[in-house]
């Protein structure tokens, strides 16, 4: 009888340990194949870095562009810490001005969409400059 209950206990550890291990997974951004880490640009005083997204895309996702800030000892980017998203493009431009304070130029297209744009976080005042293209 206890051999029967260890079992059980066994599987039903083994199932929520890879619950647990698929839903980590999938909030990190590099969890897609086609996303790559084009740049990492360090704060001056080395804190934070920020972190540029290139999604090549798919048959049905078009190419985009993220932005992420994260504490430069976080070992993993996690979808929460994207502060900028941005789809049928494939650059941006980004700099640190202080420790507090990061540059995004962005192009502008009549063709591509922003869908999501963060002004803050932690203490990072994120300034966002539009870039009209010659599209």
């Amino acid at each position: 009888m206890k051999k029967k209950h260890i079992k059980s206990l066994i599987i039903v550890a083994l199932i929520f340990s890879t619950f647990i291990y698929l839903n980590v997974k999938s909030h990190e951004v590099l969890s897609r194949k086609s996303i790559n880490i084009i740049e990492e640009i360090y704060s001056p005083n080395g804190e934070y870095k920020s972190v540029v997204f290139l999604d090549g895309g798919s048959a049905t996702v078009s190419n985009n562009i993220r932005v992420a800030v994260v504490k430069n000892s976080k070992k993993r980017i996690y979808d929460s810490d994207v502060i900028f998203f941005q789809d049928k493009v494939s650059s941006v431009d980004i700099k640190w001005i202080s420790d507090t304070e990061l540059v995004i130029n962005y192009y502008n297209t009549p063709y591509n969409r922003i869908l999501d744009k963060i002004e803050n976080i932690d203490d990072i005042n994120i300034i966002y400059k539009e870039t009209e293209s010659n599209f």
